[in-house]
């Protein structure tokens, strides 16, 4: 392998014997004429792969991709069925929270313990451990037992551990979903210090396409244990989030019930207030658009003053001017300030309008809680085609800044 080479994957296979019943193991094991009683589940299969030195890889995929499976083969934690795997230098990985800590040592030992794992020795860690204290900065509980620790003081030990060793390459599964905003700032900042300096070889596997754009040069994709794509993080992430609009489209046809929102094909006449409303910097390509727009209590009645935390129904009436396959419809609740303070959207939650056609009008409803302030608020509605889920790139069909106002009333003094 070069010299310039870090990881050097071959034809990588990693096949499971999948049983029905224990019985079934039992049974094959015995049987004299080795009769099969399992079926074959490949995680991964004919993996080619190499990784430079000082590069940074992000892996992605749905669930049971086998981007885990991939990783503890890298890391020794698995043995492939098939192939060849070499690694080139001092390995550093957070596969699974608290692996390689034992729940009864404290974490200045777990740090030792978990370091001398990894190969270092005892002088190693005595020259960085007050970097590594600081940076997990989990105050006096270094001193207890890491069985007390909840899940956001494990992530930070390991963390600490793992970045401040210096290793040579650096693998991460997931970890970063766990902590503070303010200690996941600080990991990412670390790691995209070490990524500038090329001091490291980093794989980071995340689902959070965000992370993997601004850390990872290249990305690997895989489905279902082969590779659909590498190439560059922005041209992979690209397609990957274009196959889940696709995939959002296609397993929203077989939805029968929708929960918190209805749509379906009818009249509701517009009312001269919405009409005089949407004239205010309105927006759209006009392939669909709204006809009406209001919010009623529960009770259906249409207010302008609500209890702060009640429960609304939020009511548009769309019109479909062209085909298209996805509509997605969200609200953005503004205070009289200027400032975005509630909302949602469809492609958020998941709820559509499948393959809208020309010529149809729908009514589309959430039920939502208000949980505001007392005083006065804009709704800003909007509906949209989704072009690219990471980059939140769409193609606005209508937008209408001021739809609805309404109040949050102070609540009654009790005596």
């Amino acid at each position: 392998m070069s010299n310039d080479i870090a990881i050097k994957i071959e034809n990588i296979s990693k096949k499971y014997k999948l049983y029905d019943s224990p019985q079934d193991r039992l049974k094959e094991a015995l049987h004299p004429f080795r009769k099969q009683y399992h079926k074959e589940f490949y995680a991964l299969k004919d993996i080619n792969l190499e990784i430079k030195k000082g590069e940074s890889l992000g892996i992605i995929g749905k669930n049971g991709a086998g981007k885990s499976t991939l990783l503890k083969i890298i890391t020794g934690v698995l043995t492939p069925t098939s192939g060849t795997l070499s690694v080139n230098g001092k390995v550093s990985a957070l596969l699974e929270l608290g692996t390689g800590f034992n729940p009864e040592y404290t974490g200045i030992e777990n740090v030792y313990f978990k370091s001398a794992l990894m190969g270092y020795s005892r002088k190693e860690i005595d020259e960085i451990i007050d970097e590594i204290i600081e940076f997990a900065d989990i105050g006096d509980f270094i001193n207890q037992p890491v069985k007390t620790y909840s899940s956001g003081m494990f992530v930070r030990l390991a963390f600490a551990v793992a970045v401040n060793i210096k290793p040579e390459i650096l693998i991460l599964d997931e970890v970063m979903s766990v902590g503070d905003m303010f200690f996941q700032a600080k990991s990412i900042y670390k790691m995209a210090s070490m990524i500038k300096k090329q001091t490291i070889t980093s794989i980071f596997v995340s689902h959070d396409l965000y992370t993997i754009n601004a850390n990872c040069r290249n990305t690997l994709w895989l489905e279902k244990g082969n590779i659909i794509g590498f190439d560059e993080t922005s041209k992979i992430t690209r397609l990957y989030s274009q196959s889940l609009v696709g995939s959002i489209i296609d397993n929203s046809r077989h939805k029968k019930n929708i929960e918190e929102v209805d749509y379906n094909i009818q009249n509701w006449e517009p009312s001269q207030l919405f009409e005089k409303n949407c004239t205010f910097n309105r927006v759209g390509n006009g392939k669909s658009e709204f006809y009406n727009f209001t919010m009623m209590n529960l009770e259906m009645e249409e207010l302008n003053e609500y209890m702060y935390n009640e429960k609304v129904i939020l009511q548009f009436g769309i019109k479909i001017k062209e085909d298209f396959p996805l509509l997605s419809i969200g609200y953005s609740i503004i205070n009289k300030d200027g400032l975005y303070v509630l909302g949602t959207n469809s492609l958020l939650e998941n709820k559509f309008i499948i393959e809208p056609k020309a010529g149809e009008k729908y009514i589309f409803q959430y039920i939502k809680r208000l949980p505001l302030a007392p005083g006065m608020y804009n709704i800003m509605i909007s509906q949209s085609f989704p072009l690219d889920i990471i980059k939140a790139v769409v193609d606005v069909c209508d937008r209408i800044p001021c739809a609805f106002q309404f109040t949050i009333v102070k609540r009654m003094k009790t005596t």
